[in-house]
């Protein structure tokens, strides 16, 4: 009888204790101070498969020639272009590498000060500055003026730039929960204008495609 107690209304230690060790297993957690190690085959690329990275480097190459370049011809000249250049460069790298928008630029900020008080006051590099000011210190406050200053110049922005800058806008005023339908019908222009301005050309049609969707998500999002 009592054989027939313990098999029908108890559980024997061993068993239960072999379903945890079994469960423990399955989950991958540590045995006897050994890990479990799972194996899983790497997901299939096609051979010349265009990846994120490729992306990348091809946004980078695209700031260079369509940002960079038509803003050196308003250096020629002065004193502080080969600075500009360098720095200018160096933030476009930065952002290449750490993604974009999500970049952050605060540790360039006291040299981008220091040029933007030389008199640089290209549109490109006041963006940049506006930029690096907000990622010093993440406040808003020490990067408007500079970023005003910027979109002051209105319609003379190229197309990109504009919709740029009106990014780093349009998220400001997003999180001050007022309502923004002048800046998303000046960001609607920006892109229209930039479809054939020049701010993107035929090495680039990824990332414009890739832009116009980001900045169209923005308007959406902040509607």
């Amino acid at each position: 009888m009592g054989q027939s107690m313990l098999g029908s209304s108890m559980v024997s230690p061993f068993s239960l204790a072999g379903s945890l060790l079994a469960c423990w297993v399955l989950a991958g957690l540590p045995v006897n101070g050994q890990e479990r190690q799972i194996r899983q085959d790497p997901i299939p690329q096609a051979s010349g498969a265009f990846l994120e990275k490729d992306y990348r480097t091809q946004e980078g190459a695209w700031a260079e020639r369509c940002l960079l370049k038509p803003a050196q011809k308003g250096w020629e000249g002065k004193a502080w272009a080969g600075d500009a250049t360098a720095l200018v460069k160096e933030a476009l790298a930065l952002i290449e590498l750490e993604s974009g928008v999500g970049a952050n630029l605060g540790s360039l900020a006291p040299r981008f000060r220091k040029l933007l008080e030389a008199s640089a006051n290209d549109p490109l590099i006041a963006w940049l500055v506006a930029r690096a000011l907000k990622d010093e210190r993440l406040n808003w406050r020490d990067a408007q003026p500079v970023l005003d200053r910027v979109l002051k110049r209105g319609n003379t922005l190229s197309g990109a730039l504009e919709c740029h800058a009106m990014q780093m806008e349009l998220s400001q005023v997003s999180l001050q929960g007022r309502r923004c339908e002048e800046e998303n019908q000046r960001l609607m222009e920006a892109l229209i204008r930039a479809i054939g301005d020049g701010s993107y050309d035929t090495e680039a049609e990824a990332v414009f495609v890739r832009h116009q969707i980001q900045f169209l998500d923005l308007v959406d999002a902040s509607t």
